[in-house]
Parts: structure tokens; C-alpha cells; sequence
């Protein structure tokens, strides 16, 4: 039985798009210095974690699928 980070990773990555595209919109009526500061201290930190997010549960999902391969070779 394997464990489904499949679907969470994959809605990480729309929620993320989803608020760059807004946030896109957004700049193009609210561009000022505060916006920036929004954008800088909120939003660009958002795609580098995710990717680091996406990349650790790939990274996890190996992890258990060589665990079930070799709690099945053990049984067998």
C-alpha cells in the first residue's frame, strides 16, 4: 500500500500558481513601493519552498517505494 503524496504535491503546485496569477493581476493595478515589500517578503519566498517541498516528497516517495520493495523481497 502506498502512501498518496501524489495529489497534495500536485495541489501545492496549482495553489501556488494560482497566486502568482493573481498576484500578477494584482500588481497591475497596486505597483508602489508597498507592493513590492508584499511581494518581496511574501510571495518570492513561495516558489524556491515549494520546489524544495515538491523535491523532498519525490524524494520521499522513493524512500518508501525501495521500503515496500524490500519488505516484499524479504517476504517472498
Amino acid at each position: 500500500m502506498r502512501c498518496d503524496l501524489i495529489t497534495p504535491a500536485t495541489r501545492l503546485q496549482r495553489a501556488t500558481k494560482r497566486v502568482q496569477d493573481r498576484w500578477f493581476e494584482t500588481v497591475e493595478t497596486w505597483d508602489d513601493s508597498i507592493s513590492r515589500k508584499f511581494q518581496e517578503r511574501y510571495l518570492d519566498p513561495i516558489v524556491p519552498q515549494m520546489q524544495l517541498t515538491l523535491a523532498a516528497i519525490h524524494e520521499l516517495l522513493q524512500v518508501l517505494d525501495d521500503a515496500i520493495a524490500e519488505t516484499r523481497d524479504e517476504g517472498a
